[in-house]
């Protein structure tokens, strides 16, 4: 069946062809299903990228949980707007986050069709579980990314040809296939929500040095450490004693 563009087609006609397209992404579990077809809406069907459509939510081909192909919202008119629900594990997101463990970063994200691009606005948020910077207790500790960037094309929707955005971060560009990733804005966004250090409470008395007994359970049978800044005048007393 070839590809039309630009036809009208009688509604019955339209709509079987539509419905067959839309058949072969719902196979796509199968190795030997079509992955180049998906339904868009009643009107027009869009060829996608091989590697695109798992799922449609909300109008909108979600390719993966932060992977988007807008070339729908694209040809909509600036305004319309998809909403969609992510779900994507932080350890797999931000590996050099070594504290993320099974932690999901999950939240409502809305894509709108605006005269720059696509403006993307959204909050995730986290449970993660840190170290107490003191006696090592394990504390949980709320992430919030906000999400708020405006992603540029790279191909005009109608025309097929390329172009240069004036955005110089990559990361803000949809690529030639109209897929739209918030992988990496996401990520740094963990990244600059995770605090340095946390605390398991304000008065946290710490380890003990020496036997690491934790404080805020008990007291251990550690002999307490001199404070150097002493040691001069230990030093002092001790040779006044042997030299009385």
């Amino acid at each position: 069946m070839r590809f039309l563009t630009g036809h009208r087609l009688s509604p019955i006609i339209a709509s079987w062809r539509l419905e067959r397209r839309f058949l072969r992404v719902s196979q796509m579990s199968r190795p030997d299903a079509d992955r180049r077809w998906t339904r868009i809406s009643k009107n027009c069907a869009i060829r996608v990228h091989p590697r695109s459509v798992q799922a449609l939510q909300n109008g909108l081909a979600v390719v993966d949980s932060l992977t988007f192909n807008v070339a729908q919202l694209l040809r909509d008119t600036v305004g319309a707007y998809r909403s969609v629900d992510v779900a994507v594990e932080l350890g797999e997101l931000a590996p050099e986050l070594t504290e993320a463990g099974d932690a999901l970063l999950s939240g409502p994200v809305r894509l709108m069709h605006t005269n720059a691009g696509i403006f993307v606005q959204g909050r995730l948020q986290a449970q993660l579980q840190m170290s107490c910077a003191r006696c090592l207790e394990p504390v949980a500790v709320p992430l919030e990314v906000p999400v708020e960037e405006v992603f540029t094309p790279t191909i005009d929707i109608l025309t097929g040809k390329s172009i240069t955005p004036e955005e110089e971060d990559r990361t803000l560009w949809i690529d030639e296939h109209h897929l739209l990733d918030l992988s990496e804005i996401t990520r740094q966004g963990v990244l600059l929500a995770v605090p340095m250090g946390v605390t398991c409470r304000e008065d946290c008395r710490g380890l003990c040095s020496n036997c690491g007994q934790n404080f805020n359970e008990g007291q251990c049978n550690c002999e307490p450490e001199p404070d150097p800044r002493w040691g001069p005048l230990l030093d002092l007393l001790d040779q006044t004693k042997s030299n009385p």
